[in-house]
């Protein structure tokens, strides 16, 4: 399953279980130094969610060495600029649906 199929199950799951109306930004520029983007983000409450791509392929960019230092350099950046960033892989997604979109919930609830 490709990353983008993966943000269209978020955003389906956001439509059913979370709060419509308030549709989060997506492929959000956070840092002006660097070219590091959201996947979905509410600059708002300085909220963010990062659908991981994949993990546990044999040749996933996120689990080489390189991968996983740019993906620490990305989250840390984003924490000393403010954000709050939730990490999701496709499991989350697809074990507990609306359980995922609750614990966004609640950190947009917290940041409001």
């Amino acid at each position: 399953m490709k990353a983008a199929d993966r943000e269209e199950d978020f955003l389906k799951l956001w439509g059913l279980f979370g709060f419509p109306a308030n549709q989060p930004e997506r492929q959000w520029k956070f840092n002006p130094d660097r070219r590091w983007k959201f996947d979905f983000c509410w600059p708002s409450h300085m909220v963010a969610v990062e659908i991981e791509g994949g993990t546990f392929g044999r040749f996933s960019r996120h689990t080489s060495s390189t991968g996983h230092h740019n993906d620490c350099d990305k989250y840390n950046s984003a924490a000393v600029l403010g954000w709050y960033v939730l990490r999701f892989s496709a499991k989350h997604l697809t074990s507990d649906p609306q359980g995922t979109i609750d614990r966004v919930v609640r950190m947009l609830e917290r940041q409001a």
